[in-house]
């Protein structure tokens, strides 16, 4: 079984943007932690990144 890539942190409001894609004036975004070959979390709240829900399902899997 494959190592997963991200963890999600939480769902919020506070972002519009997607950032994998691009799209703007989405409702809701979802917060991402980048993990390292171990699967432990890999940075800090720096390295959060924010996708659209679409776009965090496929890189969730």
């Amino acid at each position: 079984m494959p190592i997963p890539k991200w963890t999600i942190k939480g769902i919020v409001d506070d972002y519009d943007t997607c950032g994998c894609c691009g799209r703007r004036g989405l409702k809701r975004t979802v917060a991402l932690m980048p993990l390292d070959a171990d699967g432990n979390e890999d940075g800090t709240a720096e390295d959060v990144v924010y996708y659209g829900t679409s776009c965090a399902a496929d890189a969730l899997g």
